[in-house]
């Protein structure tokens, strides 16, 4: 089984009967396609990184799953987007980080270097929680922890400076060393 972390976010207006149907529609899906919810966090009305269909803030509801390829299908068949990609060229990986208005990653035990890495470089704001090199690279700032994602500030110029140090050819010396 794979672990996936799945974020939904709901109209700012929704009511706490809805946002429980919604929850329970994300449930009953996992679970009817031999999945598993490991954990459910409902992170309540935050402001959005800008205007998603002219709403200022959205309802976050966070879940941890494991499940199969299988799962993933039958999300997106029920209209819960997944997206999901993997090693893509330079150039699509340099236009994805492009349009993003903020990279989050959210992750407790993983969340390795390769994205904080190329958030870095491409100064695409970035927050993290404290995984893999992300005191390494950002800002006390730009590193969250759950109960406090809403304080989070990115600080390109910050991580743009440390990842210097992890450029080619030096920087496989400095990046060898963090796993020592």
């Amino acid at each position: 089984m794979n672990y996936y972390e799945h974020t939904l976010i709901a109209r700012q207006d929704t009511s706490p009967s809805q946002i429980k149907q919604i929850q329970d529609k994300y449930s009953k899906i996992i679970e009817s396609n031999d999945g598993n919810i490991l954990k459910f966090e409902s992170w309540g009305l935050m402001h959005l990184s800008y205007l998603i269909k002219k709403n200022k803030k959205g309802n976050y509801l966070h879940f941890k799953i494991e499940g199969n390829g299988d799962l993933i299908k039958e999300l997106e068949k029920n209209e819960i987007d997944f997206k999901y990609i993997e090693k893509p060229s330079i150039k699509v990986l340099n236009e994805l980080y492009n349009i993003l208005d903020l990279y989050i990653v959210a992750s407790r035990v993983e969340g390795g270097p390769q994205s904080i890495l190329e958030c870095s470089i491409t100064k695409t704001p970035i927050i993290s929680t404290d995984v893999g090199i992300a005191s390494e690279i950002l800002s006390p700032s730009s590193i969250y922890s759950y109960q406090e994602i809403g304080k989070a500030s990115p600080d390109i110029e910050h991580a743009y400076k440390n990842v210097q140090q992890y450029l080619l050819p030096k920087g496989i010396e400095n990046f060898d060393k963090m796993f020592k």
